[in-house]
């Protein structure tokens, strides 16, 4: 009996000792085929060719210069040029100030006296009656010959950013074309005046009135003369008017209801325009403000100015340096506004300005 017990456990031993085996060497069997497949995954990797996208086109290297022409920088000779802003042109009175020593100047003079106050209001005075708008001998002003009421629709836009005046579309029958009455019958000098407004601008206007010979004595109001052709006339004219005055500039302070009087311009300035300028109606200005009357009875206020003072005025409110600070832009638009002041000088001469504001 313990003999077969002894050989039952010599028996297990012995299986153990062979699962063992086969086990160990089922685990080297494995092992070296996972080895070999990686190893070919890994071979087929490596001979695969890369994908190489397409280059970038690349500048040649040889560059060629080519010369930057030198700019041509023209300067203008003299003294610097004045530009003559309109503040106004309807004011009923004009309140001229300055925080500093107010001084004047009557009829475009160079001397400059000191005033004892430093705010000063002016008001036109009328001396003689004006002449009544209404006179059937009055004059009124007329641009023809256009071929649509369209064409003549525009023209009214531009005559009343132009002129301010209130415009009417007309036909005429003779000619077949259109036409603009610009505003009311008037005075001959004022017809005169923006008549010749309208000219300086490109505009072909006549007058129509008992002295025009062009217009019958019984034309109706609705109907345009023909167009003619005329040769170009001077058309400088002065806010000073040489013959009698009507209205004069009257000057008073809180104090004194009759400080000054002029038939002239008048022009306000301060001893200390740098830190102390010249103020109309509590706004402050560069330069000079001159108030005169004009043939409506009422106020012109103008500031006079150099032109690099009415640069810095207009490129700052155009082109704010602090809400867009590019240089480059801020020297463009220098140009150009300085160009256009240039270019558009004395295109109010008749009314005593340049442009307007």
């Amino acid at each position: 009996m313990p003999s077969l017990i002894t050989d039952a456990v010599k028996e297990l031993e012995t299986m153990r000792s062979s699962l063992a085996r086969r086990a160990l060497v089922f685990l080297l069997a494995q092992s070296l085929l996972c080895s070999t497949v990686f190893s070919q995954q890994q071979s087929k990797q490596e001979g695969r060719p890369r994908r190489v996208g397409a280059e970038w086109p690349q500048a040649p290297t040889s560059t060629v210069t080519l010369p930057v022409p030198t700019p041509v920088v023209t300067s203008i000779a003299g003294p610097e040029p004045k530009i003559r802003v309109a503040l106004s042109t309807e004011a009923r009175s004009a309140v001229i100030s300055t925080t500093s020593h107010l001084m004047n100047a009557s009829g475009n003079g160079t001397t400059l006296l000191a005033l004892d106050i430093a705010r000063v209001r002016v008001q036109p005075r009328l001396l003689s009656p004006l002449q009544q708008t209404n006179d059937p001998d009055s004059f009124r002003v007329m641009v023809a010959g256009n071929a649509s009421r369209e064409e003549a629709e525009d023209n009214a836009k531009d005559i009343k950013k132009i002129a301010n005046e209130d415009t009417q579309v007309a036909f005429d029958t003779e000619t077949k074309t259109w036409g603009v009455m610009v505003g009311t019958k008037q005075a001959r000098d004022e017809a005169e005046e923006l008549r010749a407004r309208l000219e300086d601008a490109g505009m072909d206007a006549t007058l129509s009135g008992p002295a025009n010979p062009t217009p019958p004595a019984t034309a109706n109001v609705n109907k345009l003369p023909s167009k003619t052709l005329s040769s170009p006339q001077p058309s400088v004219r002065f806010a000073s008017r040489i013959s009698t005055p009507s209205t004069e500039v009257l000057a008073s302070s809180a104090t004194n209801p009759h400080l000054f009087s002029s038939s002239a311009p008048v022009s306000f300035a301060t001893d200390d325009e740098k830190n102390a300028p010249v103020r109309y109606n509590d706004r402050p200005y560069r330069g000079r403000i001159e108030v005169f009357t004009n043939l409506r009875g009422s106020l012109t206020v103008v500031n006079e100015l150099g032109l690099e003072d009415y640069v810095r005025g207009v490129v700052a409110n155009e082109l704010s340096p602090g809400g867009y600070p590019a240089i480059e832009a801020l020297k463009a638009q220098a140009v150009a506004a300085r160009t256009y002041a240039l270019k558009n000088r004395g295109q109010f001469v008749a009314q005593g300005f340049d442009v307007l504001p």
